[in-house]
């Protein structure tokens, strides 16, 4: 892009997903002069641009996955690129565990995904937080503006995600 400024466009770099299954990062730069890149590749599996600032300041982060079949399958996309910008970036960043979202006790593919986030979680050694049920106050408090606490207090969701917001403050708490 001829014209990239800070104040008009908001990524730091190039997230590409190429056809080998390797996972690449481009920052991206402002030049003097004009310079053009290109990469070449068979059948890529992904790209994008990306914005990074929360992930730069931040010391410690937590991966939501949805207990769905597509989210399990692609969380890895996520948790490597937060990799890297702990690698080149920001070398505080922790990973703080996986939070399984949207889960439904009675149905079967809800506990088959849930498994396989704790057998991730535990074979990579990281935390797997309280997970966050289905709760139809949830989608309620956000189409109210409004956070769980504040729309629906005694709801599931707010328990929840009270659960949470201490598994958190304990991990920050124990790593000093």
């Amino acid at each position: 892009a001829d014209d990239w400024r800070p104040e008009i466009h908001d990524s730091d770099g190039l997230s590409i997903w190429n056809g080998a299954g390797e996972r690449l990062w481009r920052p991206l730069v402002n030049p003097q002069i004009v310079r053009v890149n290109s990469f070449v590749d068979n059948n890529p599996r992904g790209f994008g641009l990306l914005a990074l600032n929360g992930l730069a300041m931040a010391t410690l982060y937590v991966v939501a996955v949805q207990t769905q079949h597509f989210a399990v399958k692609h969380v890895d996309s996520l948790v490597e690129v937060a990799g890297e910008v702990a690698e080149f970036v920001n070398p505080q960043l922790r990973f703080g565990g996986y939070l399984p979202t949207m889960f439904n006790a009675s149905k079967r593919q809800h506990n088959a995904r849930l498994e396989e986030i704790r057998e991730r979680a535990e074979a990579e050694r990281v935390p797997l937080l309280p997970t966050i049920r289905e709760n139809v106050a949830l989608a309620d408090a956000q189409s109210a503006g409004q956070t769980i606490f504040l729309f629906r207090p005694q709801s599931h969701g707010a328990e929840d995600y009270e659960a949470v917001a201490q598994a958190i403050a304990e991990q920050v708490k124990s790593r000093g």
